[in-house]
């Protein structure tokens, strides 16, 4: 399908009000049409072509390639076949280390994100996921937010937000979110990032699946952010998942996790004391609540 021959910009600006609207009449983020979509693989596009192509969906141009997209498949496979779960939590958490791991190699080389320099930001709970794979590759200053999604406005709310120190002015911060849908809890990261002292030119982003309307939310929201990605999914659907996404993956991360885990991350120097205590009775809350 070609273009809309319309404007596009001001094609896209009215679509961004339809597409966050929709919740008013209680049907907020109602699948999108093949023209919408088009528009916003457009506006995805651009943003590409002006910024040096910041946006990389990434299964691969290294030698490792064939095992990330091997990987993706314990990620989706239960969402794919259907029925019982297919994916054991420990294969879950082997396969998304395998992709969070290309992820980062992917951020260092194309969006100059330096382990010496720069700070990684772990969105809770599905950002933990990075944590061992920035370790290995070498990153030593970690930044961490609590976010949950309210289920009756897909909006995230903030339940841990740790102090930032940077005294390199040239330091950067990544992001950690592996599900990007409507894009609201990287916004409310970038904003406190902002307050921090960052600029949007200093923010990067990696995220495993994302949808395209949280893609385009988020970078025309923020102009000068720069994110790599796993893979672009089709869209979101009435209750703003993304389709077919992979279901919840903070849950599926933590499916088991023992609290030696929590333990190890602190020794190691991925999680302060106050992050890996407000972490663990984070972990037993919604260990009650299953």
């Amino acid at each position: 399908m070609e273009l809309l021959p319309e404007n596009h910009a001001e094609a896209l600006q009215r679509l961004r009000r339809v597409m966050f609207g929709r919740q008013e009449k209680d049907e907020a983020f109602h699948p999108l049409t093949e023209e919408e979509l088009v528009l916003l693989e457009w506006a995805i596009r651009r943003y590409d072509s002006k910024n040096g192509g910041p946006l990389i969906v990434c299964h691969g141009d290294h030698k490792d390639a064939k095992g990330v997209k091997r990987a993706y498949y314990p990620l989706r496979r239960d969402y794919i076949e259907g029925g019982f779960p297919l994916t054991s939590p420990a294969e879950f958490r082997a396969a998304s280390d395998i992709v969070v791991d290309d992820l980062l190699v992917q951020a260092m080389c194309q969006l100059d994100i330096r382990p010496e320099r720069d700070l990684i930001c772990v969105i809770w709970r599905a950002g933990l996921a990075f944590l061992s794979a920035a370790k290995r590759r070498g990153f030593n200053w970690f930044v961490h937010l609590g976010m949950a999604r309210d289920e009756k406005t897909a909006k995230p709310e903030t339940y841990f937000r740790e102090k930032i120190l940077v005294t390199n002015p040239e330091a950067r911060i990544l992001i950690c979110d592996p599900m990007l849908a409507t894009g609201g809890s990287l916004l409310e990261a970038i904003e406190v990032l902002r307050g921090r002292g960052f600029s949007n030119g200093r923010i990067r982003i990696a995220s495993v699946i994302v949808a395209p309307e949280g893609v385009v939310r988020v970078l025309q929201g923020h102009p000068g952010v720069r994110m790599v990605v796993g893979a672009l999914d089709e869209g979101l659907d009435p209750n703003a998942y993304i389709k077919p996404g992979i279901g919840d993956f903070g849950d599926r991360l933590c499916d088991g996790l023992h609290h030696s885990r929590i333990s190890e991350w602190h020794t190691k120097g991925m999680l302060s004391y106050e992050a890996a205590l407000a972490l663990q009775q984070r972990m037993d809350a919604m260990a009650r609540l299953s």
